[in-house]
């Protein structure tokens, strides 16, 4: 029976080692005699007796260590004990991007701004604006003033401080994000710029009645 390849490993740690078998015939002194000189075989009782050995399996493979002691550590033997050395990890924080990529690059920026997410999410605000600041800082620096990625991230601030109920604060990036969109040429209805403008509806009523007419917010609850 063949056993399928997935057991194939735990089949061979439950095969017993090999027997090897020893049969001896014992004949009475005077019947191997006569049978020496080629007389008749004899009538007397015959003894068989048999003996098992087992064989020990083979000694497992030396570790690197141990081949250092038998072999020496110039052995070109221990080769073929090392275990392979595990790869580095890629960067995966804002920290650690820096280091690979320097200060002020943009894939930088991306990773402070997952990082701000995740503190307003935890509801740490101060640490959170830090974090966002310094994404929006980057990308002006790298991209411009007027550029989706640094909508993105003034949108991400609004947030922010209407969460931490610093209303005037969050309408201020907002304007911001309409301002940018409006120099990329976004359409008024666009996605991003309806919300934006509905929330800053919402945050100046002053300025509800110019945002409806000017994004058509007309039919949307405000």
């Amino acid at each position: 029976m063949v056993l399928p390849h997935a057991h194939e490993a735990a089949a061979a740690k439950l095969t017993p080692p090999p027997l090897h078998v020893h049969q001896h015939l014992h004949l009475p002194k005077g019947a191997r005699q006569a049978a020496h000189r080629g007389g008749a075989e004899p009538a007397a009782p015959r003894t068989l007796t048999t003996a098992v050995f087992l064989v020990p399996p083979p000694p497992p493979p030396l570790s690197s260590w141990c081949a250092q002691k038998v072999l020496g550590k110039r052995t070109s033997d221990i080769d073929h004990c090392r275990l392979p050395r595990p790869q580095t990890p890629p960067p995966s924080s804002s920290g650690s991007a820096q280091k690979v990529l320097g200060k002020r690059h943009t894939e930088v920026a991306l990773s402070l701004q997952q990082c701000g997410i995740s503190l307003l999410g935890l509801g740490r605000h101060a640490d959170a604006e830090a974090k966002l600041l310094e994404s929006l800082s980057i990308r002006v620096s790298a991209l411009g003033e007027n550029h989706n990625l640094v909508a993105n991230t003034q949108r991400q601030l609004a947030d922010l401080y209407r969460a931490w109920a610093r209303p005037s604060d969050a309408a201020r990036h907002l304007r911001k994000m309409l301002s940018i969109g409006d120099a990329l040429g976004w359409a008024p209805g666009h996605k991003k710029l309806t919300a934006a403008a509905r929330d800053l509806a919402e945050l100046a009523p002053e300025e509800a009645s110019a945002l409806a007419t000017k994004y058509r917010l007309a039919d949307t609850k405000l």
